[in-house]
């Protein structure tokens, strides 16, 4: 069963907790990777197709949940931009604003 967590970060602290978010998937996804291809870098054989199978659906399964991982990771980025290109268009209308202010 799956559970949406929300929590609140410092506007600063988002990137670095986004990374370390991708990492920490990264890892989790390259470990089921390099088991898979450990078993399904020999020829495939009757004695051993069950572990192909275990390895491909293992794979595929890991493979699905890393995708939903970076979207969730996507998701975050963009919002992010979002608020910081606002920020950054607010901070320079400001900017004007105050230099149109200073010549009259």
């Amino acid at each position: 069963m799956k559970v949406n967590i929300s929590y609140t970060v410092e506007l600063e602290e988002v990137l670095p907790s986004t990374f370390s978010l991708y990492k920490d998937e990264l890892k989790k996804f390259k470990k089921v990777s390099d088991e898979a291809f450990d078993t399904l870098e020999s020829p495939f054989s009757e004695e051993h197709l069950i572990e192909c199978l275990e390895s491909i659906r293992k794979y595929s399964e890991a493979s699905s949940k890393f995708n939903q991982k970076l979207a969730e990771i996507n998701n975050i980025l963009i919002g992010y931009a979002g608020i910081r290109y606002k920020q950054d268009v607010a901070d320079v209308d400001q900017q004007k604003q105050r230099e149109e202010e200073q010549n009259d």
